[in-house]
């Protein structure tokens, strides 16, 4: 809301607040300053505050104009059912009729998810409603109804689609061991947001981490340093070494468990034990150091405490995709974008949410951790990382990057992110496809030979 003297420290930008009452009842004139600055609807006649183009001219220019709508207008359902497709807040404003009306509120969510949070208690607890907010943006979901978010059989299906889903259901589900070993069972990457006491589970850790290798991130520090746990997960993953504790980080029989089934663990040993491992594992050590391009891959987790480093070359360049298959068609497009900034980070769908595309069953071929590889390889690429849900919103809204990009296929005013890159200053591209080549035409070619 926009306080008087608000209004009062901007008066010199508001040119119509000195013009008499005819000037401030005339259409054109109210129309014109309402375009420049949105607030300036405060200082229209009653007659043009309830008028159809020029209150939708002021609250497009600035939110805050919605402070000073004429009753009659926040009261007609046709101008709040055209607005909400426009405005993303428009719904808080609108009266109680319209915020439990089903039309209005999908129009809403439709335009911004997010709008869920201002539906009546009616809707926020229907689940049409609720499942259609959550496919527009994963994490609306948590502006359901408590009711919904305690239920069992309704979020269940959503966390196994996005783990990440799980922090906003309610701590009683959070604390049902059954339903967490459900989840862990088929979504390894939930464990981050369970009951803390289940982080101390080795059952629980074990499911987790051997359908998500990186699980073990999240365990407990007592299971971290368990010696005889952690050898046992290294049989399901390589990589557990990297969240050992320090401690075991420097046992020899564990550094060696861990080369065996991941030779890039060897970044993760402790300096002071790469000597004294056996004569079979030394000389590998010794000749075929881990490739640089590993520095590049960067976890979700870790984006927030390497940001500065992320965006110290200007502009920075965010791109995002599938990458199972790299075609001519991928290091071209990825080289282009690299062109418009200083440095680029690629953000690459995980498993889960590449086979939530519908690509196919056997879809990807390659899994994340290879696809990151693969991508940490080019020239064109200074950082990679990944993400759970459908779209990478909520890492552009993180990292807010200068210059958003994706493929010909994808229009800008499309593009995830878009709106929020641009409102920050950012620039949006749509890079043509110079070369028409898909990893589906490729895949399905294979098959056919």
């Amino acid at each position: 809301m926009i306080e008087e003297n608000k209004l009062q420290n901007n008066e010199q930008n508001i040119p119509l607040r000195f013009m008499s009452d005819e000037e401030k009842n005339n259409y054109d004139i109210v129309l014109d300053a309402v375009k420049k600055r949105g607030i300036a609807l405060y200082y229209a006649s009653d007659e043009l505050q309830n008028n159809i183009n020029i209150v939708e001219a002021a609250i497009l220019q600035d939110q805050n104009a919605w402070s000073y709508v004429g009753q009659s207008l926040k009261q007609n359902r046709e101008f709040i059912l055209k607005m909400v497709q426009q405005e993303a807040n428009t719904l808080y404003f609108a009266c109680e009729e319209f915020k439990n009306d089903k039309e209005i509120v999908m129009a809403a969510i439709n335009f911004e998810p997010y709008s869920l949070i201002y539906a009546s208690i009616g809707l926020r607890n229907n689940r049409t409603i609720v499942t259609n907010a959550y496919k527009k943006r994963t994490s609306a979901i948590q502006f359901a109804h408590p009711s919904l978010l305690a239920d069992k059989d309704f979020i269940k299906p959503f966390v196994l689609e996005t783990p990440y889903v799980l922090s906003f259901a309610k701590e009683g589900l959070r604390s049902n061991r059954e339903f967490v070993r459900e989840i862990l069972s088929k979504a390894g990457r939930a464990l981050e947001y369970v009951d803390n006491d289940f982080k101390k589970d080795k059952e629980l850790v074990l499911l987790a981490v051997a359908n998500f290798r990186w699980a073990f991130e999240y365990a407990s520090d007592d299971l971290k340093d368990n010696k005889d746990f952690v050898m046992e997960l290294l049989d399901h993953s390589g990589q557990t070494i990297r969240y050992a504790s320090n401690r075991l980080r420097s046992d020899i029989a564990l550094a060696e468990k861990a080369l065996q089934n991941y030779p890039w663990a060897l970044e993760y040993i402790d300096e002071s034990i790469k000597d004294k491992l056996t004569p079979t594992t030394k000389p590998n050590i010794k000749k075929y150091p881990s490739p640089s391009f590993e520095n590049k891959i960067i976890s979700p987790q870790d984006i927030a405490k390497k940001l500065s480093f992320i965006k110290q070359n200007k502009p920075l360049v965010f791109t995002n995709g599938c990458f199972d298959i790299i075609h001519r068609g991928h290091v071209t497009y990825l080289a282009q974008a690299r062109e418009l900034g200083k440095s680029m980070i690629v953000a690459l769908n995980t498993d889960e949410s590449v086979r939530r595309q519908g690509k196919g069953d056997d879809r990807p071929i390659n899994s994340l951790e290879n696809r990151l590889a693969v991508i940490a390889s080019l020239e064109s690429v200074d950082y990679v990382t990944y993400f759970d849900n459908d779209t990478p919103l909520d890492l552009i809204l993180q990292i807010m990057p200068d210059i958003l990009v994706k493929g010909g296929d994808w229009t800008t005013d499309k593009i995830v992110g878009s709106p929020e890159v641009i409102a920050n200053g950012g620039k949006v591209h749509s890079i043509p496809f110079l070369f028409q080549t898909s990893t589906t035409k490729l895949v399905n070619q294979i098959r056919l030979k």
